[in-house]
């Protein structure tokens, strides 16, 4: 890997991502010491290098945000039954992790000096 990627990159998932395994990207965090991706949600503060200023950045995941996908429309077939699996984001994106986001979100923001 070329040596101008080694540094901390600082990860948060977009709505393909969900369709996918996100908690594998989170675990990989485990892994690798510039991969940041602690949680659906997260911040992290740096100073700001010559002054005695901090910058937060506050990383959202707008799909728990938006609420629980709807239920998949079903369409009628003549022939072949098929069965709808529901995407990998509905075990993730519930209702209280909506609400518990926003409160994370409601309190970073109230709670920031930056």
């Amino acid at each position: 890997t070329a040596e101008s990627l080694q540094t901390p990159w600082y990860v948060i998932a977009g709505n393909h991502d969900h369709v996918g395994n996100v908690t594998a990207q989170i675990g990989y965090s485990l892994k690798s010491q510039r991969w940041t991706f602690p949680h659906l949600y997260h911040t992290w503060t740096e100073a700001i290098p010559g002054t005695s200023m901090t910058l937060q950045v506050i990383l959202i995941d707008t799909q728990v945000l938006a609420g629980p996908p709807a239920p998949p429309r079903r369409k009628k077939r003549r022939k072949k039954h098929h069965h709808q699996h529901p995407s990998p984001a509905s075990s993730v994106i519930t209702a209280s992790a909506t609400a518990e986001h926003w409160r994370w979100l409601e309190q970073q923001l109230a709670q920031s000096t930056a």
